[in-house]
């Protein structure tokens, strides 16, 4: 067997110093790289988180508004049911003094009093036309 013979060439202390040296310049270029990236979606990500609470607070807002202008409406609702039943009342209360008198009138009229519900129907249909 014969012995592998040796390369030739001998390894350079400088050539080794210089490509450790472009090896480390990569590696630092490689982890900024990588450190911007990070930065860029930290950044996005802050963006997107702030515009969502944005959107949320206007949500919110609007809600809110909303809710307000319901209650106003609730309320004068209510207070316009009320109004509506208390003139429904009068006019109830008026129609029976108004009708009454009506009858009354209507019997003087025939100089008799009304006594049977047939008389009144008739003094309803006089009255009412």
């Amino acid at each position: 067997m014969q012995r592998q013979k040796k390369p030739s060439h001998k390894i350079d202390d400088k050539a080794i110093s210089k490509a450790a040296l472009v090896f480390e310049r990569e590696q630092r270029q490689r982890e900024s790289e990588r450190r911007k990236e990070e930065a860029a979606r930290t950044k996005q990500r802050e963006r997107r988180e702030k515009a969502v609470a944005k959107a949320q607070a206007a949500i919110e807002q609007a809600k809110a508004e909303h809710d307000e202008r319901a209650s106003t409406l609730e309320s004068e609702r209510a207070s316009r049911e009320k109004r509506l039943q208390a003139e429904d009342a009068c006019w109830e209360k008026q129609r029976k003094k108004l009708e009454a008198r009506a009858y009354r009138l209507a019997a003087r009229k025939r100089n008799t009093p009304c006594r049977s519900q047939a008389e009144l129907r008739e003094a309803r249909r006089f009255i009412l036309g």
